[in-house]
């Protein structure tokens, strides 16, 4: 097709499974949802940030552990602290966000299908592939920036694909933009990367310098352009060398480039479809394929922005000194729409009704299981036991220590943070926490047991138990000399 389809109203035989996949969505979201806890590699640290802006009254700065933190922008932290003010300050409320992100970005892909495409089963397919999809499922639980940011991306590119006819919804467009700006900073930029190389390619040259694609540029860049400005006037270098620090830290090490890294960067995507893009990717795989050939020829619109859309969303975050899968999410609604496009054409017509029943079903009895039998992980064990215990016995002001098997154990730390409302010191030379003993004040610690156990057979100080988990103990060191 020359341009994306132009879809009417929704039929009622669509709005029905419309209505049933987002019914099953917002169920397989939301049923396990108030169980399980934080992990502490992001989830922690995120909502830790999220209740100092409510504790500080201050939601314009981010902050962790008693300190300002320059290297995020506030957006997914403001839709945190909303959520623990409506919900109250809970691993729940936490994980609210990006819960409805991901239910948010389900209900996109029907209609970005709708517009991309002219077949009537395509988008209720591609509905079905991403709510199947069990990475893209996983991280829609975590109280992580990567399905939000992949919420406002999807929805980016829906009103730039219905502006591509109607220009002021290009305008529009760049509002999601703002927000993914202000969630990850300049990688935000990447669905405008998206929007210039479809343009180009298809020739929209009266689009590219229209009054419509200034606006969205503007509409795009205002409002991060005011946060950072406004921290610049306040913390001058300070942020500029935070923030900028830790993004160019994403992108490149102080090592010699090394082209075997390189390579195996770029495999880091591929890699993952092979481990968990199951049972969709032979049927991605041959969507990718097929509308790549579409795209050469660069007649073909809906080829054209779907392949553009894959490889900016994957490229950039391949060339990351560490690129983390769930770097990759944005491009999983293309690729629900891709391997949609294949079973449309390979399932019979009369068999599609059959298959969504039987789908049907299927999801009745899963939703059931989960709520029945819930498959919970547990991440945070030893700290939601300790972290209330050293809150009880530290002063406000006062920070708790904590030593962890001698290492920057940061997942601790920030786990610690959110579950006990004490800021940190995390040490990792254990003759530090020894001094600490004849220092003469008193002292909270949080340590391993291996390394308590020393100190207790050493006979440094007067030294209580206060609590214990699996793995850690809560100390208090009164501190005399001995």
């Amino acid at each position: 097709m020359a341009e994306p389809a132009q879809p009417q109203s929704i039929p009622q035989r669509d709005r029905k499974h419309f209505l049933l996949l987002s019914v099953f969505s917002f169920l397989i979201l939301f049923v396990p949802l108030h169980r399980g806890d934080l992990s502490g590699s992001d989830d922690a640290l995120y909502a830790h940030e999220a209740k100092e802006m409510i504790r500080s009254g201050d939601w314009w700065n981010v902050r962790f552990n008693g300190s300002l933190n320059f290297e995020y922008p506030p957006m997914f932290m403001w839709l945190e602290a909303v959520s623990m003010t409506l919900l109250g300050v809970s691993d729940f409320a936490a994980k609210v966000p990006g819960a409805l992100a991901g239910f948010g970005t389900i209900l996109l892909v029907f209609f970005l299908a709708r517009e991309l495409t002219d077949e009537p089963w395509t988008p209720r397919l591609a509905m079905l592939v991403l709510v199947s999809t069990q990475y893209f499922m996983k991280y829609a639980t975590h109280a992580m920036t990567d399905v939000p940011f992949t919420f406002f991306f999807t929805l980016a590119m829906l009103l730039y694909v219905k502006g591509l006819r109607t220009p002021r919804y290009l305008v529009l467009a760049g509002l999601p933009v703002a927000c993914a700006l202000l969630t990850r900073s300049v990688i935000g930029m990447i669905p405008i990367g998206i929007v210039l190389v479809h343009l180009l390619a298809t020739r929209r040259y009266d689009l590219v310098l229209s009054r419509h694609a200034l606006l969205f540029l503007l509409t795009a860049f205002s409002l991060p352009a005011a946060w950072f400005a406004v921290e610049y006037h306040l913390y001058g270098p300070s942020f500029l060398q935070g923030h900028v620090s830790f993004v160019a830290g994403k992108l490149q090490s102080g090592e010699s480039f090394q082209a075997w890294n390189a390579i195996l960067r770029l495999l880091a995507f591929p890699r993952l479809l092979v481990t968990t893009y199951w049972p969709w990717l032979p049927f991605m795989a041959v969507g990718f394929y097929k509308y790549s050939r579409a795209a050469l020829s660069r007649r073909d619109s809906s080829a054209v922005c779907l392949v553009a859309w894959v490889l900016c969303a994957v490229v950039p975050f391949s060339l990351a000194q560490d690129p983390f899968s769930r770097y990759f999410m944005p491009a999983f609604p293309a690729l629900a729409i891709l391997s949609a496009t294949t079973l449309n054409n390979w399932i019979h017509p009369r068999r599609k009704p059959l298959l969504f029943k039987a789908l049907y079903s299927l999801g009745s009895v899963f939703v059931l299981y989960a709520a029945v039998f819930p498959m919970t992980l547990l991440r945070a064990t030893d700290m939601r036991r300790i972290a209330p215990v050293a809150e009880a016995h530290t002063p406000p002001q006062e920070r708790v220590l904590l030593y962890t098997f001698g290492t920057r154990e940061w997942a601790l730390q920030n786990q610690l943070l959110w579950y006990g409302n004490r800021y940190a010191e995390l040490i990792t030379d254990l003759s530090e926490v020894r001094s600490r003993l004849v220092s003469g004040r008193n002292t909270v610690a949080v340590m391993n047991k291996e390394a308590a156990r020393q100190l207790l057979a050493e006979k440094r100080g007067g030294i209580t138990l206060l609590g214990e988990s699996e793995r850690f103990v809560c100390l208090k060191l009164t501190g005399s000399a001995g």
